[in-house]
């Protein structure tokens, strides 16, 4: 979970492409791991995505997995 509000935090993160949201996005997805990407991890990963011009549909893809949830959708007050 990213915490009550995150999700509309988020959503506007996504919204103006902040590389910040992707971070915070990545880190709730792997909350559940027992092994979780490093910041220096995470940061390279960005990286390699803008500089390979992969940032924005990588951003997407994840973004659209996310709008599959009823409750994250509800969350960020999305229509079905």
């Amino acid at each position: 979970s990213t915490g009550y509000g995150s999700m509309a935090l988020l959503s506007a993160g996504y919204a103006l492409r902040d590389p910040q949201a992707f971070i915070d996005l990545v880190r709730a997805a792997t909350a559940h791991l027992p092994r979780k990407p490093s910041d220096i991890e995470l940061e390279e990963y960005i990286e390699d995505l803008i500089t390979s011009d992969k940032y924005d549909e990588t951003f997407d893809a994840i973004f659209e997995e996310v709008k599959k949830s009823p409750l994250l959708k509800k969350a960020m007050q999305m229509k079905a």
